[in-house]
């Protein structure tokens, strides 16, 4: 077979897309024979089109040494280069392309692709050279917006530094980046070798993981020096079944040097024992006496075998967040820590064990204009002092779960208002009736996102009733946009889709909108199969999530994880 045979067959193979064929074919046809332009044209075209573009370049500098008066060669280099954005050098092909065109009317088509393609080059060199105003700015101005970005928050400095190389440096450069520590028993010591030195010492925030103990590690004591103790905002500290108390935590003479203003402490394996926290005393002395004016977060996460020793917490007095689950919570002793923090914002309440409440202890009123969000779990003989005792006209959220049969919760709550309040929950309580409920809400004009979740063996569609209305004037909670109904399997469709009538209006052309955004109705087993698409077309969204049922309690509830 000739070259000139072999070419025809290449060419045919490109003309029906087979490239690779195609491509074999031509560097067969070159190998038999002289170099030929059209044929390293042909090839250049082919390279071009499967993308391999630098291959395809070298084809077009050989048929321009071949053929320089040939117009061919310069303009497939012009097209390439426009591929590589390499918009200057497409340029230069393309002038050099135009000198050799010819000017009959049959080279007008290939002269007006020129023309764009130079068009096309000159929009992408303009783009290319265009500066933004940051590079302009000096490396200390830079330095410093980006400090306040990173001090935003640690994600945000992250999402800023994908923009450029230029920012990723200037990032990982700053201190204010590296703050942060989490320390586990098998945390590298290179890892925190980096990280020290990347902070300059100046850690923020340190969290301790699954029993780590700065005792069991003594090699990178080097990496923290004295100092850094006294800088330190956040400590977490995650218990373990082999610690023998919270000292052993931190290394020696870093305790008296704390000035945290956050401190947490978690059960993270189910053994912080009374006996861990017995043997602490100096670690609580210290909380009492070096951090108790700066400390503004205390979290206390303990299991049904420890108690949180309050009268420690009691010479707190900046707290702006208080989050306890323990045993024994005495409400005189909870009190007196509330008044002695009017600063706080938000209130978070576990109770695994009640403690008696002593005929002759009744708490005192008090007062927290700053308080934001409040959370009650499983304080079933104590929650309606909290509710008929604690003054919060700026609340904005509040919870309950686990409140089971309190009929003084219930009579307390009817006579609550809370002005302010967006966010109400309810779940997993034991309630008989919704009447005093509805009644709380009422009084909560301002409520956009509410939770009633398991509660029975009150009537869910008793509930739902009540929140709708024939009349808007009537209506209960008139701004609500958030419903969460989830795992109440008694709720019926017809129920839910009154409600969802009672809140439509109309907008300005006439079409009728639904004023709740979101509606969940997961695990509500006795809803018909066609409330869920009526729903969908007037609520912009509709949850129903698939739930497997794990246990049915004694009450008629449902206990469900969610898939």
């Amino acid at each position: 077979m000739s070259q000139e045979e072999i070419f025809k067959r290449g060419v045919k193979y490109f003309r029906d897309d087979k490239l690779d064929d195609a491509l074999k074919m031509l560097d067969k046809a070159l190998l038999s024979g002289n170099e030929d332009k059209r044929m390293l044209d042909t090839r250049a075209a082919i390279l071009e089109k499967m993308g391999i573009l630098s291959e395809a370049l070298k084809s077009c500098k050989k048929v321009i040494d071949i053929a320089p008066s040939s117009w061919q060669g310069y303009a497939r280099a012009a097209r390439i280069f426009l591929k590589l954005k390499k918009p200057d050098s497409s340029l230069k092909m393309v002038d050099l392309a135009l000198e050799r065109m010819p000017t009959d009317p049959n080279g007008q088509t290939r002269r007006a692709e020129m023309e764009q393609t130079r068009s096309d080059a000159q929009k992408l060199a303009r783009k290319l050279h265009k500066r933004s105003y940051f590079d302009f700015l000096p490396v200390e101005i830079l330095h410093t917006i980006f400090n306040s970005l990173a001090s935003l928050s640690t994600y945000e400095a992250i999402r800023q530094g994908a923009v450029c190389r230029r920012w990723r440096d200037i990032l990982c450069g700053m201190p204010s980046l590296w703050n942060a520590l989490v320390l586990k028993p098998k945390t590298p010591q290179k890892k925190i070798e980096v990280w020290m030195q990347r902070s300059r010492g100046a850690l923020k925030s340190l969290s301790v993981r699954e029993g780590f103990a700065f005792g069991a590690r003594p090699q990178i004591h080097r990496y923290f020096p004295i100092g850094m103790w006294e800088r330190l905002e956040e400590l977490d500290i995650g218990c373990y079944e082999h610690m023998e108390s919270l000292e052993e935590v931190l290394p020696q003479g870093a305790m008296s040097r704390l000035q945290l203003g956050k401190l947490s402490i978690r059960n993270e394996d189910g053994r912080l024992t009374q006996r861990m926290l017995s043997e602490s005393r100096a670690f609580w002395g210290l909380v009492e006496h070096s951090c108790s004016g700066n400390l503004q977060s205390l979290v206390f996460h303990g299991d049904g075998q420890a108690t949180l020793p309050l009268h420690y917490v009691g010479a707190c007095t900046a707290l702006r967040e208080l989050d306890i689950a323990s045993n024994g919570i005495r409400p005189t002793k909870m009190f007196q820590i509330l008044s002695q923090n009017p600063l706080l914002e938000t209130l978070a309440l576990w109770e695994f064990h009640p403690a008696p409440i002593p005929p002759t202890e009744e708490p005192s009123e008090v007062e927290l204009n700053h308080l934001k969000v409040c959370k009650f779990d499983a304080l079933n003989s104590d929650v309606h002092l909290y509710l008929s005792r604690i003054r919060a006209p700026n609340l904005t959220s509040l919870s309950f779960d686990k409140i089971h049969r309190n009929h003084r919760f219930m009579s307390s709550l009817a006579q609550l208002s809370f002005p302010q309040l967006e966010e109400f929950k309810l779940t997993f309580s034991k309630m008989d009736s919704t009447t005093k409920i509805l009644s709380f809400l009422k009084n909560s004009p301002l409520l956009r996102r509410l939770t009633y979740t398991a509660c029975f063996p009150a009537d869910v569609n008793e509930f739902v009733d009540g929140l709708s209305s024939p009349s808007p004037s009537d209506l209960v909670c008139p701004l609500l946009e958030d419903l969460d109904l989830s795992a109440n399997p008694f709720l019926r469709g017809h129920t839910i889709m009154r409600l969802t009538k009672s809140r439509l209006k109309k907008n300005g052309e006439g079409d009728e909108t639904c004023s709740l955004m979101r509606l969940d109705v997961t695990a509500c087993e006795s809803l018909e199969p066609s409330t869920l698409p009526w729903l969908r077309s007037r609520i912009k969204k509709v949850v129903s999530r698939v739930v497997k049922e794990k246990s049915r309690p004694s009450y008629g509830g449902g206990s469900y994880t969610f898939v």
